[in-house]
């Protein structure tokens, strides 16, 4: 697997620690994207379905409801990144700092 790196403003790399938790959730799909070979894209649909769905009904029916990350706190995010490693850990990817680790 290839390392990741980051570069910030003027080229210079980044520490993830310092990035926005945005920045370091798409990070940590493009290390993920590498390792299991699916678009980040991909990954972050799967992401939001598999940590973020909820069961309601509209018109009596019962439907699936994939919420944007946008629309998640600062906590919430944190937590869903967790989550993101926690899966990712599953799959034999590690990470240090959001870096994946050989």
């Amino acid at each position: 697997m290839k390392d990741l790196v980051i570069l910030g403003a003027g080229g210079h790399s980044k520490d993830l620690l310092f990035l926005s938790q945005n920045d370091k959730y798409w990070a940590i799909l493009e290390g993920l994207s590498g390792h299991l070979g699916y678009t980040k894209e991909e990954l972050h649909e799967l992401m939001k379905y598999k940590f973020l769905k909820y069961g309601k009904e509209i018109a009596g029916n019962p439907v699936v409801v994939v919420p944007s990350t946008s629309d998640l706190d600062t906590g919430e995010f944190a937590e869903f990144i967790e989550n993101v490693l926690m899966f990712a850990q599953q799959y034999g990817c590690s990470f240090q700092d959001g870096l994946p680790q050989s």
